[in-house]
């Protein structure tokens, strides 16, 4: 077995063994607990600063967090149109504790989209993105837990999400000049 395959079998040799640990692995791994609660944390703070400048740090987060969520989803089905992975559950009994995804493993896209939206509010706020990367982090190693990626699908899919905030970082800061008349639109309309 391959590093990879040992540590898929340690973590997910947990599953049946804590009724808690299932629970949590349970509640974390489903698509709605950690991507709504990242998703209401960008719907903050694109709405609730407390000052102007303030609210351009956060709206410029937000934008920075969408852009790179765009580029890793982007990147995940490039790759997966090139390359196909089998998930650990295909030809092999594992516990599982999540449904059988029928796309490629690698990379993983949960691990991508969680870490592009919280290493993006990090690239513009380094405290709420701070308060982001957990959230990010226990998404993907839930998967793992769950029988759904190995551990190399969460870091190359970790790997993407940082390099398309990097990426959205960069772009939001050379491409100002279209961003802040957008952002000023969206402040007259009432919708930032």
């Amino acid at each position: 077995m391959s590093l990879d395959e040992r540590l898929f079998t340690w973590i997910n040799g947990f599953i049946g063994e804590s009724a808690v640990y299932d629970a949590a692995v349970r509640l974390l791994v489903n698509e709605y607990i950690v991507p709504v609660t990242l998703s209401l944390a960008v719907l903050y703070l694109w709405f609730g600063a407390k000052d102007e400048v303030q609210r351009d740090k956060w709206q410029s987060a937000v934008l920075v967090a969408a852009l790179a969520v765009g580029i890793a989803n982007a990147v995940v089905k490039l790759n997966n149109l090139l390359y196909f992975r089998e998930r650990p559950f295909a030809g092999v009994i594992i516990d599982q504790l999540f449904y059988k995804p029928i796309d490629s493993s690698f990379p993983s896209n949960a691990a991508a989209l969680a870490f592009a939206l919280s290493a993006g509010v990090w690239m513009r706020d380094r405290r709420v993105g701070t308060l982001l990367l957990p959230f990010a982090a226990l998404f993907p190693l839930a998967r793992v837990a769950a029988g759904v990626h190995y551990p190399s699908d969460i870091l190359a899919g970790a790997l993407v999400g940082v390099a398309s905030a990097v990426t959205a970082s960069y772009l939001v800061r050379r491409l100002a000049g279209l961003f802040t008349p957008l952002v000023a639109a969206a402040r007259r309309l009432g919708v930032a």
